[in-house]
């Protein structure tokens, strides 16, 4: 389930240990670094058992459409621009026109 460094606790995050990840992270470690790592596709809010701790933490996003989000300036929340971002991607793979931004 975890794997322990020096400067944080890595948390692996399931289908089926939300209760256990939560409960870990507000009652056993609530005084350490803690980095999620989400092995299935995030819910949507409304379905997401980790919703308070996303929402009083940071999100690190490390896939290449986070990243090209991050870089054009686009919120990844905002389903119309990253809908048009996919759809172009091959304009938008040119580091070029990314750098522009």
């Amino acid at each position: 389930m975890s794997k322990e460094t020096a400067l944080f606790e890595l948390l692996k995050v399931t289908d089926h240990n939300y209760f256990q990840i939560h409960y870990h992270i507000e009652k056993v470690m609530a005084d350490k670094n803690i980095v999620l790592y989400y092995t299935i596709k995030r819910p949507n809010d409304q379905e997401n058992p980790m919703l308070g701790v996303l929402l009083y933490s940071y999100e690190l996003k490390l896939d290449q459409d986070s990243q090209l989000y991050a870089a054009i300036g686009i919120d990844s929340t905002n389903e119309a621009l990253t809908d048009l971002a996919k759809q172009y991607q091959t304009f938008f793979k040119s580091k070029e026109r990314t750098t522009k931004f």
